[in-house]
């Protein structure tokens, strides 16, 4: 009876030790991803530390032309298992063509919604939701 114990006590030391669940773990993950891409150029070496899937990878890139070096700033996060919610900021200057809108050169800001899946620390989709072509519209 005695090994019983102890044995249930060393498991429950360590299961106490251990006890970051998957969430939290993602919400570490995407604050890393947006502390190392965050007025960066994104590049496809940078970008495969993070994310699985090359054409993600592409739309990010093709989103970095028209916004060099954006940041990202989250503000909330909500997970569950391998979703993750993420409220965030996007700051960048529009130097590029953006859905038919030629660049402004103006600074802009504007609040994003975006939706991660997260599997062994990699980005494995992605969608997201902003009024930046309100923005860039009114710019």
């Amino acid at each position: 009876m005695k090994y019983i114990f102890s044995f249930a006590f060393l498991f429950s030391i360590i299961l106490i030790g251990n006890s970051q669940t998957q969430s939290d773990k993602n919400k570490e993950f995407i604050k890393r991803y947006y502390t190392a891409i965050s007025g960066k150029i994104k590049t496809p070496e940078l970008l495969s530390q993070f994310i699985r899937d090359t054409s993600l990878s592409n739309q990010v890139i093709i989103f970095d032309s028209s916004f060099p070096g954006y940041t990202m700033t989250a503000n909330e996060m909500i997970s569950e298992g391998n979703k993750l919610v993420v409220k965030a900021i996007m700051r960048g200057k529009h130097e590029g063509i953006f859905v038919n809108i030629p660049p402004t050169h103006k600074n802009v800001e504007t609040p994003m919604v975006l939706f991660y899946q997260i599997e062994n620390n990699k980005i494995i989709s992605l969608w997201a939701m902003s009024n930046l072509i309100d923005v860039l519209n009114k710019n």
